[in-house]
């Protein structure tokens, strides 16, 4: 939400961001301005949390169910509040774990892709979750041309994990398709 907000050019711009949405693609809280959750006041952590969710549902007129801890970092207090909130899920930044049926709703596991993720390790992953019959959701942070940092995915390739996705033959699905597979 924050990059929406401030119109950054590098990212997104509302009308961007209905587009995506327009597309299918499910669009998810992230507060305003994105702080670690963990280091602010709950009064803090309910305006970013609250007022990101109505913002985005202004800008494209779909329920925002979905919220990401910026940097990952959650607590009991901060879930309660973004459950609160009305979203239904959240994800952190859990490494290499999968997610299944009895993954927290308000924790679920992401693994962000850095400049050092190998196709080879997308590609396990992937096969990993698919022979589990688990949910892997991948995080891409940043798909840029020029700058950025470790969480910054090239254009080229962010190409090559979406073929890779194709080519394993798996489902790309929103984080509330994938909770409802999980519970099936």
């Amino acid at each position: 939400t924050d990059f929406v907000e401030q119109g950054f050019a590098l990212f997104m711009s509302p009308i961007n961001l209905r587009d995506i949405k327009n597309r299918g693609h499910e669009i998810a809280g992230h507060t305003l301005s994105h702080p670690s959750l963990t280091d602010i006041s709950a009064a803090a952590v309910r305006t970013e949390v609250e007022a990101s969710r109505a913002y985005l549902y202004f800008l494209t007129g779909a329920p925002v169910n979905s919220f990401a801890y910026p940097f990952g970092n959650v607590n009991a207090s901060v879930k309660a509040i973004v459950r609160d909130a009305g979203y239904t899920s959240a994800r952190g930044i859990r490494g290499s774990a999968l997610n299944t049926p009895s993954v927290d709703a308000f924790d679920l596991y992401s693994d962000c892709l850095t400049t050092e993720t190998t196709l080879a390790q997308v590609a396990a992953r992937i096969a990993e979750a698919k022979a589990d019959r688990q949910w892997d959701i991948m995080c891409l942070h940043d798909v840029l041309l020029f700058g950025g940092d470790n969480l910054t995915v090239r254009p080229q390739r962010f190409q090559e994990i979406v073929n890779a996705v194709r080519t394993a033959g798996v489902r790309v699905v929103t984080i509330e398709e994938g909770r409802a597979l999980l519970r099936n």
